[in-house]
């Protein structure tokens, strides 16, 4: 038997899950995925890092997460995470500052990951751009447009008779992220709260072709230096460019738990999930990718149900 848990990662500073080396004109560019070239933070980066932190006895975190290199034909690990895809790219806004951005294509590959999310998803991009209910004041509409980059983009427009279709499903999946990514627990959270009328005040959808121009093109490139101490100039080739996803990132991933592998460890596929991804509505603070020695990488990383 296998149970499956959405986990979500909020990248709180620029976030750099690399491949290596580029053999463009970025030296250090983030992972992506083959055909669609969206970013990704790999699965087995996140198993490493939710390994490295975690508290279970050796006996325990061995039956979870897997025996030590050494021992690795000994028996399989219980618990399977997928990759975390881009689900929100935050891109600079003219109005609003920035604005949390997704497409139908992602949230179609999001909708059979969960499985149990809105069902209405209409979205004709015959008469607009962007579908949203951010509101004119306040959000990142202005005139009927919003301005994303370099962008223009034409807002849908509701008609006479009602609202929008495409307007409406835009609320249901900004009212649908905003409760997993800010989860209010028993005692209602003012913070949560917030964040929660942030988000929805900046999610929009646009087509499948304009995420794709933004995700190739708005992420976020910085130029890295060393200094030569006995010059205090550049030293010989070290001059570089890397590429990170920027601070306010989304994404989401997929978790599996198996029974445990281990004889002497009794676990069952629930049990491995909450000891490696938490249970549903966790959520705490870690750092993923490189780079953590300046800052990049801190993220929240909040278990799903």
């Amino acid at each position: 038997m296998t149970a499956k848990r959405m986990y979500f990662i909020h990248a709180l500073s620029p976030l750099h899950a690399g491949t290596g080396q580029g053999i463009g004109l970025v030296d250090l560019p983030i992972a992506r995925e083959k055909a669609t070239k969206l970013p990704i933070v790999p699965g087995s980066t996140v198993k490493g890092v939710l390994r490295a932190e975690s508290s279970l006895a050796d006996d325990q975190k061995t039956a979870v997460f897997g025996p030590e290199t050494g021992n690795a034909s000994d028996y399989a690990g219980a618990i399977v995470f997928g990759d975390a895809r881009l689900l929100c790219l935050p891109v600079r806004s003219l109005y609003g500052t920035f604005a949390w951005v997704t497409s139908p294509m992602v949230l179609e590959r999001y909708r059979r990951d969960a499985m149990g999310t809105p069902a209405q998803f209409e979205f004709d991009f015959a008469d607009a751009d962007v579908f949203t209910k951010s509101p004119a004041n306040g959000g990142v509409v202005a005139a009927g447009s919003v301005y994303l980059e370099d962008l223009k983009l034409k807002v849908a427009v509701n008609p006479p008779n009602g609202t929008s279709p495409g307007n409406e499903t835009a609320d249901l999946w900004a009212t649908h992220f905003s409760s997993l990514l800010w989860p209010i627990q028993a005692t209602p959270n003012s913070a949560a709260a917030t964040w929660r009328a942030l988000f929805k005040a900046r999610f929009v959808i646009v087509s499948d072709d304009d995420f794709a121009f933004l995700y190739e093109t708005a992420t976020e490139i910085c130029a890295r230096i060393r200094i030569a101490e006995d010059t205090k100039t550049v030293a010989n080739g070290q001059l570089w460019y890397e590429e990170a996803l920027p601070a306010e990132s989304l994404l989401w991933g997929v978790a599996m738990g198996e029974k445990s592998r281990k004889s002497d460890v009794n676990l069952t596929d629930a049990q491995v999930l909450d000891h490696a991804v938490g249970a549903a509505g966790a959520d705490r603070t870690t750092q993923f990718g490189g780079k953590a020695t300046v800052g990049r990488g801190v993220a929240r990383f909040i278990a799903g149900a």
